[in-house]
């Protein structure tokens, strides 16, 4: 019974706390990153970090919608990665032959 002027304390979120848990062992072996460990560890901002992942470029998992993102540390060498972060400015954008140039002659 909550008594009036009282607020009613929501019961625990468990997948809340599953994600918390699971993030906080993620970030102790090492194996796993958060996005802005990723983006120091590649010496590009989080933004970019998180292009790469909305690009399919780069993997991420998260427990559930709106968690943090978790990066298998591995994962920041592979190839893919390293080269859409040498093309500068556009990362994640691929350059097409088949791509009709707005500006012809240019």
């Amino acid at each position: 019974m909550v008594r009036p002027g009282h607020r009613r304390v929501s019961e625990p979120n468990e997948n809340a706390d599953r994600a918390r848990q699971d993030l906080d062992s993620a970030e102790k072996n090492g194996e796993w990153l958060t996005l802005r460990d990723a983006a120091a560890k590649l010496g590009v901002s989080h933004h970019q970090v998180h292009k790469l992942i909305k690009a399919g470029i780069l993997n991420s998992e998260q427990i559930m919608p709106d968690a943090p993102h978790q990066i298998r540390a591995a994962d920041l060498a592979s190839e893919q990665v390293i080269a859409a972060l040498k093309q500068k400015g556009r990362p994640c954008r691929v350059d097409s032959e088949r791509q009709t140039s707005m500006f012809p002659g240019t």
